[in-house]
């Protein structure tokens, strides 16, 4: 129900920012614009895709699939916040595309973890449902396994540098330009990383 009610009102919001557009004065104000009508339109997908999920006629999906889904879509709308910020045309665009969208989804994503909570703690988990239903069984494994992993990176990020890399992105980056062939695993030691990654 929350779902469908944040997918409503994402899709408002979208149609009301592109008739917006047309207002944009300063090139700040239109890139945040495109953004923010981009971001919408994942937002959108991630929303509808959650939506599916969650019909038990068609449910070929976990918990953890739609955590992501769920995660994704209040990322995008968090981007387009930060964006609009960063190019100082918060008051610009936010009251245009907010719609409570954001609240909206945060609130189903809280819905969500508590099921996968209460599944858990009733003693109905089920390791399968831990992982996002395209990971693979070897992926898995491989996961689960802190000394596989471990052994089998080829890129080590770890924010105190004692890996080959103290940021995520350039792991990503030199992995994406390595030209190796096959699974490239990037081995991400505890941390905290404040970065935005982008894209390969």
């Amino acid at each position: 129900m929350t779902v469908e009610v944040a997918l409503q009102r994402a899709i408002a919001a979208q149609s009301h920012a592109w008739r917006w557009g047309k207002h944009c004065k300063t090139h700040n104000e239109r890139a945040a614009w495109i953004d923010c009508v981009k971001l919408y339109d994942y937002t959108i997908i991630q929303l509808n895709r959650t939506l599916h999920g969650l019909d038990k006629i068609n449910a070929s999906c976990t918990n953890s699939d739609i955590q992501i889904w769920l995660s994704m879509a209040l990322t995008n709308l968090e981007t387009c916040r930060i964006s609009a910020n960063d190019l100082n045309v918060t008051n610009f665009i936010l009251p245009h595309v907010s719609y409570n969208v954001s609240d909206l989804t945060s609130n189903s994503l809280a819905i969500n973890k508590d099921k996968v909570q209460k599944q858990y703690f009733d003693g109905n988990y089920n390791e399968e449902e831990s992982f996002p239903s395209w990971v693979g069984r070897e992926e898995r494994r491989l996961l689960m396994s802190r000394s596989l992993v471990g052994e089998m990176a080829s890129f080590v990020v770890a924010k105190d540098g004692s890996g080959q890399y103290r940021t995520m992105q350039t792991a990503i980056d030199v992995a994406a330009r390595s030209g190796a062939s096959g699974r490239k695993v990037i081995y991400v030691r505890r941390g905290v990383y404040g970065e935005y990654l982008g894209e390969l």
